[in-house]
Parts: C-alpha cells; structure tokens; sequence
C-alpha cells in the first residue's frame, strides 16, 4: 500500500511541476491540445454542418476523440514505465498498465457499446494528464534548457570550423 500511495504523489508532483515553465505550458497547449486535434476538427465541422438531430452523427467526432486519446496516451504511459523515477519499479509497472493503457482501452469499449460520449472526454482528459506526467522531465519542453542545450550542441559541433 505505501508504494500506491508514493507513486500516486510522485505523479501528482509531476502533473504539478511542469506548470511553472512557459515553453511546456505553451507546447502542451498549441501543439498537443489544438495541433494534436487536427484530425478531430474535420468531424466536428462536419457534425455542426449536419442538420440531423440523431446521437449518432456525433459519433465520428467521438471515435476520433478516442484515437486520439489512446494514439496520445500510450506512448506517455511506455515514458512512465522507462523513467527512472523512485517508486518501486514493480508498482510503477502494476500501476501505469493498469491506469494508464487499460482504462482508456475500457473508456474506449465502454463509449463504443453503449454511446455515452462522456467516456470519451474522460478518456481524453486521462490521455492529457498521462502526457503531462510522461514528459514533465523531458528537457525540451522547459525554459531555458532547450536553449541552452542546443547552444551548447551548436558549440560542440563547430568547433573545429
């Protein structure tokens, strides 16, 4: 029980920290938020442009909401279980598979059976939460690092020019 209960605050930490830093904030809103819904956007302009009132022609925005979701969510959940963090190795995995790849993977059967679209807004906000801590370390995506690092890179490989 204190692995669970470690690896659930090392993971809220990690949702919380990133925050501060405006390049992650700005790349996890103009790129993985509105660039990543790209191939939602066609389907939502055909549903307000469709005159019927039946549920099921929202059900497109619907399945590529889910694809996005899980195409997002999958690759930040393998982040997670490689990251060295300090948790129990074996309750990093347990976890991460169980909340990570299998929940959105029930959302998702869940949403196709029975047509609740709120499976899918869970399943997407899910995919948004698991990318923000799979990459809260990623060097990239902070100030002044990504900078730094490629100055640095720059240097290194002119050096003898």
């Amino acid at each position: 029980m204190e692995n669970s209960r470690n690896i659930f605050i090392e993971w809220f930490n990690n949702l919380r920290e990133p925050w501060k830093d405006y390049v992650f904030t700005g790349y996890f809103v103009g790129f993985v938020v509105l660039v990543g819904l790209v191939g939602v956007y066609p389907s939502i302009i055909e549903y307000i442009n469709n005159d019927s009132d039946s549920n099921h022609s929202f059900w497109p925005v619907i399945q590529n909401i889910l694809t996005y979701s899980i195409a997002l969510a999958i690759p930040a959940a393998v982040s997670i279980l490689c990251s060295k963090n300090k948790t129990n190795k074996q309750a990093r995995i347990i976890f991460t598979v169980l909340l990570f790849i299998l929940l959105p993977i029930a959302l998702c059967i869940l949403e196709y059976i029975y047509k609740k679209y709120i499976c899918a807004f869970i399943c997407l906000f899910l995919s948004w939460i698991v990318w923000v801590i799979g990459n809260h370390g990623n060097p990239q995506y902070h100030d002044g690092q990504y900078g730094k690092s490629t100055l640095d890179n720059a240097k290194r490989m002119t050096v003898g020019w």
